[in-house]
């Protein structure tokens, strides 16, 4: 059973979340929904959401990062990707759990409460997620 999962749309954080995290990015880029469900560390996803019932059976903890919508569409767009559908985006914002803003992730007391929910077991490091937060990660996508 997978530990936490950090699950949002793309162009929300997942990448930086993963880092800071210590957790697999986008698993399902170099993995099946099969492999994943065999998988028993963290995550930082963003096609987990189209998996709803995977998430309820096989994750422990989890949380949704609403980001920008229209930061994700018009990113879609400009690289060559259809933008998500009226369906897809409800589907997104039909999952179940707890909720958090994407500028949450870089707020260190919201972080700390995200940390806490997430790794419970794992002190929160106030000094590394302030590092962190000055740092651009992002993901090439090629695997798309």
């Amino acid at each position: 059973m997978i530990d936490f999962a950090i699950i949002a749309l793309p162009r929300s954080g997942t990448a930086w979340a993963s880092v800071w995290l210590d957790c697999k990015h986008d698993p399902l880029a170099t993995m099946s929904i099969e492999e994943l469900s065999e998988y028993e560390g963290g995550v930082s996803c963003t096609a987990l959401w189209l998996y709803p019932e995977f998430i309820y059976e096989n994750i422990k903890r989890w949380v949704i990062i609403d980001g920008n919508i229209g930061h994700t569409q018009d990113w879609c767009v400009s690289n060559g990707y259809p933008a998500f559908s009226d369906y897809h985006i409800d589907l997104f914002n039909s999952l179940r759990g707890p909720r958090v803003n994407m500028n949450d992730l870089f707020d260190t007391y919201k972080a700390r409460d995200i940390w806490e929910y997430l790794k419970h077991d794992v002190p929160f490091n106030k000094e590394r997620h302030k590092q962190l937060k000055l740092m651009n990660i992002t993901t090439s996508c090629s695997y798309v």
